[in-house]
């Protein structure tokens, strides 16, 4: 049974499914990664992944690299029953031969045949026929690239013959783009139609050879202010669209386009002038919190960002106008290029000098009062410790009635919660289980914003929105904002 079963319900009476917030997982799949280096999992560098994909294990560092590169602890089917509707696939070609059997990677690839995690979503599905399930495909995120930038050295009818693989998984369930498009479709009549799986394909021509059984990730789909910033291609809206933002047309496409342009330039420049201040300053891990505090935590500026972007209203009008579906990808600030080297060297140098510079410069990256002896060494650590400041900006957006779009985290827990805590959320959380982990309400509070649109529309029955809202309440109260004082771990009851 899904845990979270309330999404299709709070969302069954809105117009299109441009309309709701849906939970993604950003690299759905990392946990089930193996430890041999994916072809083309190295980005701009095919050759030199290929070569160390055809190196025998135990001569790369590919334990420590996929210790690196996951990003989820629970696996897909407990992804789903916690609530997430919207896979984000990261597929590439793998194998010893011609045939190349396909793979999940993050630098290094899957365990696992991605066949295998089909026949799990298919499974799901099939057991909750209310529900409805995305899954965008790509090798690395670029929905838009093409040819050997988009899976090197993988042939059109390799990526062909895969998407006939995946049709296949999902014969009789597939939503058929050619009979109506998504944006303009209610999950309502998805359900009743059983088109309730959903392709979303990066290098649609090429990999699909034009099947409208899926959708083209690049033209369908825009992602944070990328959105705002797609031309009006002369899509007519429906009427009830138009009455919608009725309120809203003295802002012209070209004014919201000049607005996002200034905003996005703003936050660029506090940024560089953030990162300027920290390499030119004298700050040093022994100076006061005040000095420390003229220079704020990278997380301040990923706090305006996250409130920026949780704001949907302009998102979704401007995909809305272009016909596209928008999300939100909220990981936090991932570690910079250095940050891995520098995690390595930590690990690996036999050299006891410099490793304490190299430790300074990464505590200093993030430039948190009080952490002065640790840093984030995995991206699951810097994953949780985004999550315990992005927990204040959900809330806070949560508060304030903001509309969400879909949003895209890391480190997913049970029941629908973001790890916040410092106990790593791994594959092997079985073993290592401390019951009082904390975690933070995230699938909930994006159903509560579906709940309140939706119940504002007018489009439900008011028994049915006030016990809808009380159930999603609920499960907000069992994990809600949680704040505490870690300093060593870069935890503060305040945003520093």
């Amino acid at each position: 049974m899904a845990e979270q079963a309330p999404l299709s319900r709070s969302c069954l009476w809105v117009g299109g499914s441009k309309d709701i917030s849906v939970p993604i997982t950003h690299d759905t799949l990392t946990y089930d990664l193996s430890t041999r280096v994916s072809r083309g999992g190295w980005d701009n560098h095919p050759r030199l992944s290929a070569f160390l994909h055809a190196l025998p294990t135990w001569l790369t560092p590919g334990g420590w690299i996929r210790d690196e590169a996951i990003t989820h602890g629970l696996n897909v089917t407990e992804q789903l029953n916690a609530g997430v509707r919207w896979l984000d696939f990261r597929l590439m070609k793998n194998g010893p031969d011609a045939s190349k059997d396909s793979y999940t990677l993050h630098f290094v690839q899957g365990n696992t045949r991605v066949g295998e995690y089909f026949s799990a979503i298919r499974s799901w599905v099939d057991a909750h026929p209310g529900e409805v399930v995305l899954i965008y495909t790509s090798r690395h995120g670029g929905v838009c690239e093409r040819g050997e930038d988009a899976f090197p050295g993988v042939k059109d009818e390799e990526k062909r013959a895969l998407w006939g693989e995946m049709k296949k998984s999902f014969e009789g369930v597939s939503f058929d783009a050619s009979k109506s498009r998504l944006n303009e479709t209610s999950l309502n009549s998805m359900v009743s139609s059983n088109q309730r799986v959903i392709f979303a394909i990066g290098s649609w021509e090429e990999f699909t050879g034009g099947d409208r059984m899926a959708i083209d990730a690049c033209a369908d789909f825009c992602r944070d202010e990328m959105c705002c910033n797609i031309p009006d291609q002369g899509v007519e809206s429906s009427g009830a669209e138009e009455e919608e933002e009725e309120e809203e047309e003295t802002d012209t496409p070209t004014k919201g386009e000049e607005t996002e342009a200034k905003n996005e330039v703003e936050l660029e420049e506090a940024e560089t002038a953030r990162v300027r201040r920290l390499k030119h300053s004298p700050v040093a891990l022994s100076a006061t919190a005040k000095e420390r505090a003229e220079v704020r935590s990278i997380f301040f500026a990923d706090y305006q960002m996250w409130m920026k972007r949780l704001d949907g209203r302009e998102v979704i009008k401007a995909a809305k106008r272009t016909n596209r579906l928008a999300s939100i990808w909220l990981p936090g600030s991932p570690p910079e290029d250095g940050q891995m080297l520098d995690a390595a060297i930590l690990k690996f140098s036999p050299v006891p000098w410099g490793k304490r510079e190299v430790l300074f410069r990464c505590i200093l990256r993030y430039n948190i009062i009080g952490m002065n002896k640790w840093c984030p060494p995995t991206l699951l650590d810097n994953s949780q410790l985004g999550n315990y400041y992005l927990q204040m900006a959900l809330e806070d957006a949560h508060r304030k009635g903001l509309r969400f779009p879909s949003v895209a985290v890391n480190a997913l827990d049970e029941n629908g919660t973001i790890r916040v805590g410092t106990e790593r959320l791994v594959p092997e959380r079985e073993k290592r289980r401390n019951q009082v982990a904390r975690r933070y309400a995230f699938v909930a509070t994006l159903l509560a914003s579906n709940l309140r649109w939706a119940c504002e529309k007018g489009g439900a029955e008011a028994s049915a929105c006030i016990r809808l809202k009380e159930e999603v309440e609920e499960k907000r109260k069992k994990f809600p904002l949680v704040l505490w004082d870690d300093p060593n771990r870069g935890r503060h009851p305040y945003l520093p």
